[in-house]
């Protein structure tokens, strides 16, 4: 697994943590869970984009 994608995995398993206590969030936890998704969005963009990257170099080769 991509260093990126374990960081998605670790900050979603974080946030549903703190999801799981609802309205208990104090204003911290609450800024810590908008930074923790958009950790995961970061990550799991970059993943897609190196996939798609992958995808398009392979189809080039396989068009020569």
């Amino acid at each position: 697994m991509s260093e990126e994608a374990t960081e998605a995995a670790k900050a979603a398993r974080e946030a549903m943590e703190l999801l799981k206590r609802g309205k208990q969030l104090t204003e911290e936890e609450k800024q810590r869970l908008q930074d923790l998704y958009a950790r995961w969005r970061g990550a799991r963009d970059k993943g897609w984009q190196e996939a798609e990257e992958k995808i398009e170099t392979t189809l080039r080769v396989w068009r020569r």
